[in-house]
């Protein structure tokens, strides 16, 4: 076991850094990083298993190299690698455990090429400050149902960051569009036809609108019992790729070639208010009850599971992105023994949804996150533009920030057409169970002033 001691004033982010990108490796985090807890994370290099204690201040010996470099919490990846690898000056056993750590930082730097984030500098602070309070805005709670032990900080920067920068895993074709592949659905009012709740259509489908104000390909894929409200909700129906799973018990051959097949074809996955699968395999409502045992739940999971597989799905691990409100969410395994430990999630413990997501973000409403992510994207792209262009000294016709967000983030009245068209499909208030346009037991408006201070949030940037 690599030797451990004590270094004092380590910044959580970076700590929380080498959390996320151990977790592309397949490696479980048991806990949430940044906090004052010990947190144990195993991951293995070269067929040797070593035990790393993550907290605000206790690391492995191997992230003495980050000190003296740390300026900010998103400091650039390349600096942190090279002087891990040669620049800092060790002792010769210490150069042991640095040349060890080096193999965890080429890992990461490997994935971080991989996820697409194009060896570009952080982003400007402008761009943080205005997602670090959109993160804020989305993080209050408003439910009161403990959502904010959830959070894990920075992580909409990062998921943004993902997003914006998107570039095509190199396989068959350089030339093709980014593909984006979108999961959601929760089918939690079992006893209904359909059994759909209004959190999760808009969301997704801010965040779609997104990927194609980026210039991506957008596939949205969700449960087959979810097909009609979420193909009436979409406002851009000739633009994206719409696909539906059946529960696994009747998934085909031919289904789970087509799953193969999509994924292969995928540079990065994004769930929005999707069922994760609890430790048990099955998909909980936050009241304890068995979606998969109602035959409501598609193996959408899969997806996620097989973008980690290589060599025979993929040639390059698919980064995941996940947003989630209340712990039973796909991509909520990063935060689990928070779920598990949280008093206001009643039934934490049967319900805690397993899977991890690389970067995580939660919010008191799913369809929240959402518009979140869609407008930190549309900050990081205008952000790296506008750097572009101080950079070259280019000219010519420039967009407003203003203009360009419009292409990201709804606006107001195209949720409030949105949610009306998901009612009329007979889509239910999650919460209450009506069949009306509000969302998780709240008014309409509150959604809709959430919209509206994520939208001024991005616009007050100084851009």
């Amino acid at each position: 076991m690599a030797p451990m001691r004590q270094v004092e004033h380590v910044h959580p982010q970076v700590v929380g850094w080498v959390v996320r990108h151990v977790e592309v490796e397949n490696v479980h985090c048991d806990g949430k990083h940044g906090t004052s807890d010990e947190k144990v994370a195993l991951f293995n290099v070269r067929s040797a298993t070593y035990d790393v204690v993550l907290s605000g201040s206790i690391v492995c010996s191997a992230l003495l190299a980050l000190r003296p470099i740390v300026a900010s919490p998103f400091h650039h990846i390349s600096k942190v690698e090279s002087s891990c690898s040669s620049a800092y000056p060790v002792t010769r056993a210490r150069r042991r455990h640095t040349t060890t750590n080096t193999r965890l930082f080429a890992m990461a730097d490997a994935n971080m090429h991989n996820n697409n984030n194009n060896n570009r500098p952080a982003a400007s602070g402008a761009v943080a400050n205005a997602i670090a309070t959109i993160e804020s805005i989305i993080g209050k709670d408003e439910g009161g149902r403990g959502m904010e032990g959830l959070i894990v900080p920075g992580d909409l920067l990062d998921g943004a960051t993902r997003l914006a920068r998107l570039t095509p895993i190199s396989r068959d074709d350089d030339n093709r569009q980014a593909h984006v592949v979108i999961l959601s659905g929760f089918p939690c009012c079992v006893d209904s036809d359909p059994p759909t709740e209004t959190d999760g259509p808009p969301g997704t489908f801010a965040i779609a609108r997104a990927a194609l104000g980026l210039g991506y390909r957008v596939t949205v894929v969700t449960d087959e019992c979810n097909r009609a409200v979420f193909a009436a909700a979409s406002p851009f129906p000739s633009k994206i790729t719409f696909v539906t799973y059946p529960s696994e018990d009747k998934m085909t051959d031919g289904d789970w070639q087509d799953m193969k097949a999509l994924v292969k074809s995928a540079d990065i996955i994004v769930a929005c208010e999707r069922a994760g699968p609890a430790k048990d395999g099955r998909c909980y409502t936050m009241r304890g009850i068995d979606m998969t045992d109602r035959g409501l739940i598609a193996p959408i999971h899969k997806i996620v599971e097989m973008g980690r597989e290589v060599p025979d799905i993929v040639t390059s691990k698919v980064p995941f992105v996940a947003i989630g409100d209340g712990g039973n969410e796909l991509g909520m395994g990063k935060v689990l023994q928070s779920i598990v430990s949280n008093p206001k999630i009643k039934n934490g413990e049967k319900i805690a949804a397993v899977t991890p997501a690389d970067s995580l973000i939660a919010a008191s409403v799913s369809n929240w996150g959402g518009y979140a992510l869609a407008a930190a994207a549309a900050l990081v792209r205008y952000g790296d533009a506008e750097g572009d262009r101080s950079t070259t000294g280019s000219v010519g016709q420039e967009e407003s920030f203003e203009q360009f967000l419009d292409k990201f983030v709804p606006t107001e009245e195209d949720e409030i057409a949105l949610l009306d068209r998901c009612v009329e499909k007979g889509c239910r208030d999650g919460v209450s169970g009506k069949v009306e346009a509000t969302v998780d037991g709240m008014p309409l408006e509150t959604s809709m002033k959430c919209l509206r201070d994520i939208r001024d949030a991005a616009t007050g940037a100084s851009l």
